[in-house]
């Protein structure tokens, strides 16, 4: 019967739910300490391996020649890299005043000219040089390329983040309403507060909203997510708490009550 050497030494069948195909689309997750509010949250890159020392994965990606190492990593198994993109260079156009072909120069008037009027313009020509006149074509051309290289600046910019900073702002548009009726229905919900008297000589921890805008692997909005949180950096130590952690149970400490359930029965 054909079997692993680790199946035929622990007699169970090891997992294989972290292999991957080899070469396929891997989008990494950015840390927020290593980008900023604009930057993307998630970078392409190709999966080329396992790491040896983690339960991570080894990406590369082919364009900036970055190899990372990473865990926050989701796969598209049924695609692949595509070679023949090239990276996008935008080129911020100007029209020159000089241009390195020869123009037209303007043929001088016919009409004839006085002695003074002969020594202001022959030393208004030299200082100046001849200018040249460039025809429609060639600024109409220029004008065309100029707006090509704007489209997908155009595109991000109308279609970038747009996260509302405070209620007000956020109360103006009909999708973040929604998100904040859902976040109001699941405090309610999970009956995450309850009301109470407030002491004499004591005021109320202040609430705020924060909105965040989901985007999946494509770039694509998924979800707009709005939290009511208290704001509890107005309090003070001495005052308003005693105890700077909060209790958390621990994996170790639950598997250890279990084991002492089962033996005391």
């Amino acid at each position: 019967m054909e079997q692993t050497p680790q199946q035929a030494w622990t007699g169970r069948k090891p997992s294989i739910g972290h292999l991957r195909v080899f070469g396929c689309m891997a989008y990494a997750h950015i840390l927020d300490q290593k980008r900023s509010k604009l930057d993307d949250k998630i970078e392409k890159y190709l999966f080329v391996g396992y790491d040896a020392s983690s339960k991570a994965y080894m990406l590369y990606n082919p364009v900036t020649k970055k190899k990372i190492v990473s865990r926050d990593v989701v796969f598209d198994e049924e695609a692949s890299w595509n070679w023949n993109d090239e990276p996008e260079d935008y080129k911020f156009l100007f029209f020159p005043d000089d241009r390195d072909e020869p123009n037209d120069i303007a043929s001088p008037p016919t009409s004839p000219i006085t002695p003074q009027q002969s020594t202001s313009s022959s030393s208004a020509s030299s200082s100046e040089g001849p200018r040249g006149m460039r025809s429609l074509r060639d600024i109409y051309d220029e004008t065309e390329e100029l707006s090509k290289s704007f489209n997908n600046l155009t595109y991000f910019c109308l279609f970038g983040d747009n996260e509302p900073l405070n209620f007000e702002e956020a109360s103006q548009n009909h999708k973040w309403k929604i998100a904040m009726d859902e976040e109001i229905k699941a405090i309610k919900k999970k009956d995450t507060w309850e009301l109470s008297t407030l002491p004499n000589g004591k005021k109320a921890v202040g609430a705020k909203w924060v909105f965040k805008i989901k985007i999946n692997e494509k770039r694509e909005v998924e979800r707009y997510k709005a939290r009511l949180v208290e704001k509890g950096y107005s309090q003070r130590k001495g005052i308003d708490y005693d105890e700077v952690f909060a209790p958390v149970a621990r994996l170790e400490t639950i598997r250890l009550l279990i084991a002492l359930v089962a033996q005391n029965n």
